[in-house]
């Protein structure tokens, strides 16, 4: 089960949250702004599936987001202290409905804990004010979702996911 969370709007200053960070729109992603992306999707579909080993669940992201590209719908946003890139969010953009979903939230492991998950999350949604800002999670990952609610998203629905696996 997929659980869909919508961004609540808040009015914060996200510099409160970590002033020592700094946050930017980025023009492109390389593999070197995925080195980090290590147990982000240990708990995604994918890697709930049990026709899916945990191996191919990873190639499937790694793919994935080795094909992104940034464009006027695909955004990066990421958080630097001294130039080190802690954390990064990719986000989706429909034009049409004014909907961003944030479908990529990773922050470097020994960098976890210390609040750059949530400036990330607090600058992305102050960027992207005039999108109607979601995320989906699985609903056993209890680490995430407790990380989006504490962040100002909250649950409008819960999902059945499909999965289809094609054989060679």
């Amino acid at each position: 089960t997929e659980l869909l969370l919508q961004a609540n709007r808040r009015d914060l200053d996200p510099a409160i949250l970590h002033p020592s960070l700094s946050f930017k729109e980025l023009n492109c992603v390389s593999e070197n702004d995925l080195d980090f992306n290590t147990q982000v999707f240990a708990h995604s579909r994918f890697h709930q599936d049990p026709r899916i080993s945990s191996k191919q669940a990873d190639e499937l992201w790694n793919q994935y987001l080795k094909n992104f590209k940034v464009s006027s719908n695909q955004k990066a946003f990421c958080a630097t202290q001294a130039e080190e890139k802690l954390g990064l969010i990719l986000t989706q953009l429909n034009f049409e409905t004014s909907e961003a979903c944030l479908f990529y939230v990773a922050v470097k492991p020994n960098s976890r804990g210390l609040g750059i998950g949530s400036f990330l999350i607090n600058n992305t949604l102050k960027v992207l004010s005039d999108f109607n800002c979601f995320t989906e999670v699985y609903c056993r990952n209890l680490k995430a979702l407790n990380f989006y609610l504490g962040n100002g998203l909250n649950m409008i629905k819960s999902t059945q996911s499909v999965l289809h696996r094609w054989a060679k």
